[in-house]
């Protein structure tokens, strides 16, 4: 096990130094940003979404309610649509941060989603304040 380990580091090693593997390459494709388009099918996508809420314990510390409630029984209950709505009405009511929170919920599944927000922050509060 030891052995294939060091030709494993070896090898990279190797790669690196010759510049065919750089990890400037591979952290910057990793990193790739959004599409407006993507970002409207993210926002709808919060908007419409009925179904079991993975980020709804997210949601619930977001709004500081730390509920306590099992994300299982929570996820079922407190679903994504209608923490969309409550993010919608906190926005319009001028409590932007807190509704970009639950709008960041929304995608707790979704990494890419997730960051796909985080890189269009103002976007999402606008989109927010004008539905």
């Amino acid at each position: 096990m030891g052995d294939d380990m060091n030709r494993a580091s070896t090898f990279i090693k190797t790669l690196l130094a010759s510049g065919a593997l750089s990890l400037f390459a591979c952290s910057a494709s990793l990193a790739q940003s959004c599409t407006q388009h993507e970002l409207g099918l993210h926002l709808n996508f919060c908007k419409t979404d009925w179904g079991y809420h993975e980020g709804a314990s997210c949601s619930d510390a977001a709004l500081g309610i730390n509920s306590g409630i099992p994300q299982q029984i929570l996820g079922n209950s407190f679903k994504r649509g209608t923490t969309t709505q409550l993010a919608i009405g906190l926005a319009k009511a001028g409590g932007t941060e807190k509704a970009f929170e639950v709008m960041l919920c929304c995608q707790a599944h979704n990494g890419i989603g997730a960051n796909c927000f985080k890189e269009n922050k103002a976007q999402v509060i606008n989109w927010m304040q004008t539905q």
